[in-house]
């Protein structure tokens, strides 16, 4: 598996056979895992030591097993995981009304890749384990949709990451071969899920 620290111009990458690409949301596409953090932080009013480790070991983990850990260690109100959600939703958009936050979210390299795929008749695609009320309210907010033939978030599959369902699902309502398609993923679950799917699979280490 190819891992690249620095984000690929269309002729870096080898698109003989390819159809499609499929980019992962949080850490991938997006550099927001530190809005993430900011959030759940904002569900701990007196951080301990033990607090901020576990909220530092949630980076990158989906918003259900984040909700699930730090209810089990009652870190959090009893909340409903909708209500949560509500609430961690509602700091994100307090976040990207700051135009300072909002101009770090997508890197100018990574928007101009994504433009020529488009150009140059790619499919491209957005597979994520995030809700989908968070993958709308950050493609919204970033103007990012009609850059996407398809947006695939969590509860699209019956299955989420490390499954490769929401990958096959991706690949069959896009008419294309696992093999005909790259997924870039950050995150050792989404390289599971593409790989176990059959794709060809590049790790983004661009915004670590």
């Amino acid at each position: 598996m190819k891992e690249l620290t620095d984000i690929p111009t269309l002729d870096d990458l080898e698109l003989d056979g390819v159809r499609a690409v499929v980019f992962d949301m949080d850490g991938t596409l997006l550099n927001s895992e530190i809005l993430h953090t900011r959030a759940l932080k904002h569900f701990v009013p007196r951080p301990s030591n033990t607090s901020k480790k576990l909220i530092e070991q949630l980076t990158g983990v989906c918003e259900l097993e984040a909700y699930e850990k730090l209810l089990s260690h009652q870190m959090i109100p009893k909340l409903s995981y909708s209500e949560f959600i509500d609430l961690k939703n509602e700091k994100f958009s307090e976040y990207l009304n700051d135009e300072s936050v909002l101009k770090t979210m997508v890197h100018e390299n990574l928007l101009e890749l994504i433009k020529n795929l488009k150009k140059e008749k790619y499919l491209v695609a957005l597979v994520t384990a995030s809700e989908k009320s968070t993958t709308e309210l950050f493609f919204n907010k970033l103007g990012l949709n009609e850059y996407f033939d398809l947006i695939l978030s969590r509860g699209d599959a019956e299955k989420s990451k490390p499954d490769p369902l929401p990958y096959l699902n991706c690949f069959e309502k896009l008419s294309v071969n696992a093999n005909e398609s790259i997924v870039f993923e950050d995150s050792k679950t989404g390289i599971k899920a593409a790989s176990s799917a059959g794709a060809h699979v590049i790790k983004a280490n661009w915004y670590r």
